[in-house]
């Protein structure tokens, strides 16, 4: 349905009237029925509880925004809501409490005296606590005694000793109470008797020892330790007045520092078959046994990184 609202305020820019031209030039005909169409429109957007409103003759309803109330309200008086509309009402006084209406204002007061404790008692009940002096019916003191339990927030001992015992915690210092530690996240330090680390390399760097890297214990083996100094050592059988080359397993990274050789021989006292070895070409790859003698096993030993 055509409305006002359908005009613009700018007078230039209405042409029409519900549908009828009125620019420069129309019809004089149009012109009737614009205004007849515009006293329609103007008529129709009042048909309503807001042209008694307009009037003078009614209060402005709920649906328009108002209150529907046309009486005048008595000092302290409220539009108060009642489901459909307001209801212009004071606020009503409850037990121990005064309203004092004016114009324009509302005062609420505590008229009540409160009420009057005739006696007073304490109880312990499960905390572990006792106490004495109650109940006080005019003046006098409560005491508290007892241990406060544990599972009241106490240690339910009169102690230091029953108190970590109750609480299942060590005591300070030298003590025999720590048989065991569980649960920490930080490794202890040097200073604290601790290694300072969590990995037993790391302890062993913490504490300055030395730790075996890798070995290979065997009768022809190795022992590699953390600081790179490494032990091989084996056996080689060798001829009567002869020689034979021992090349290990893995080379030594940097250099062959020293090797020691012995021999397995059972003639015993001198003789024939008794004679020195010796090592020669010494690498950090193997060297050569010679043995001036029967042949026999030789034990060798040698260091190096």
């Amino acid at each position: 349905m055509p409305s006002v609202f359908d005009w613009s305020s700018t007078a230039a820019s209405n042409t029409t009237i519900d549908g009828v031209n009125i620019a420069e030039g129309c019809p004089s005909g149009n012109l009737n029925n614009a205004v007849r169409s515009a006293m329609a429109i103007i008529r129709a957007t009042f048909a309503s509880g807001l042209q008694s409103f307009l009037a003078g003759s009614a209060a402005l309803p709920v649906a328009n925004g108002g209150t529907a109330l046309t009486a005048t309200p008595a000092n302290g008086q409220l539009a108060i809501g009642n489901g459909t509309n307001y209801t212009l009402a004071n606020i009503t006084a409850g037990s121990g409490v005064s309203v004092t209406n004016g114009a324009g204002t509302i005062t609420i007061a505590a008229t009540g005296s409160g009420g009057t404790v005739s006696s007073v008692a304490v109880s312990g009940g499960t905390t572990g606590l006792t106490t004495s002096g109650g109940p006080v019916t005019g003046s006098g003191t409560i005491t508290l005694g007892g241990t406060l339990a544990v599972a009241s927030g106490g240690t339910g001992a009169g102690n230091a000793s029953s108190a970590r015992s109750n609480l299942g915690a060590a005591a300070r210092g030298n003590n025999s109470d720590i048989t065991q530690l569980s649960g920490l996240t930080t490794a202890l330090s040097v200073a604290q008797g601790g290694t300072g680390a969590t990995t037993a390399g790391g302890a062993l760097t913490s504490l300055g020892a030395l730790g075996v890297s890798s070995s290979t214990l065997a009768s022809t083996g190795s022992i590699v330790l953390s600081n790179g100094l490494c032990f091989k050592w084996g056996t080689v059988f060798v001829g009567a007045d002869s020689s034979a080359s021992v090349t290990f397993a893995s080379a030594f990274s940097t250099a062959l520092f020293n090797v020691q050789i012995s021999w397995q021989d059972t003639i015993v006292g001198s003789g024939s078959g008794q004679g020195a070895s010796g090592i020669a070409s010494p690498s950090a790859s193997g060297f050569s046994i010679y043995n001036d003698g029967s042949g026999r096993t030789h034990y060798w030993f040698a260091i190096g990184n």
